[in-house]
């Protein structure tokens, strides 16, 4: 009586286990894997039609949108791999945007461009402060600093 009542145990705890990482690998990671795939696929759209861009960089603010620049120009697509809008490299401030987040407390640091509220903006992210500057007027569109305990 007693081997048995242990096997029922035994297989209790296992039963227990597989359920375990079942939930794990359905809950936790199938979400992540899943927006990769739908990433990456995003990205391969892209590719298609526009195949000279590069460094492409995925943004999430008002909506998602991603950038990616070529020899020349930065484009902006929205979630649907559609081109927003795009801008040629010479019109890039980046310099001043540089200026203009060391004031704020940033230091060693590329922006990368993303989409704010209804324009193109230059990117800042470091240590928990997020600096979202305006790509033409350089006018600061988003500004948080978040409390680390």
């Amino acid at each position: 009586m007693k081997i048995q009542s242990k096997l029922i145990s035994l297989f209790m705890v296992l039963l227990l286990l597989i359920l375990i990482v079942v939930n794990y690998a359905l809950n936790i990671s199938g979400p992540a894997i899943k927006a990769e795939a739908e990433e990456k696929q995003m990205i391969l759209k892209i590719q298609e039609e526009y195949p000279q861009c590069e460094d492409f960089y995925r943004h999430s603010f008002r909506y998602v949108t991603y950038s990616a620049a070529d020899a020349e120009k930065i484009y902006w697509f929205n979630q649907f791999g559609e081109l927003i809008q795009s801008k040629t490299k010479a019109s890039a401030q980046t310099a001043e945007a540089l200026r203009i987040a060391a004031e704020y407390g940033f230091s060693d640091i590329t922006p990368v461009y993303g989409y704010g509220y209804e324009n193109a903006v230059y990117v800042f992210e470091q240590k928990g402060t997020y600096l979202y500057l305006d790509y033409d007027t350089l006018e600061v569109v988003y500004y948080m600093k978040e409390k680390l305990v």
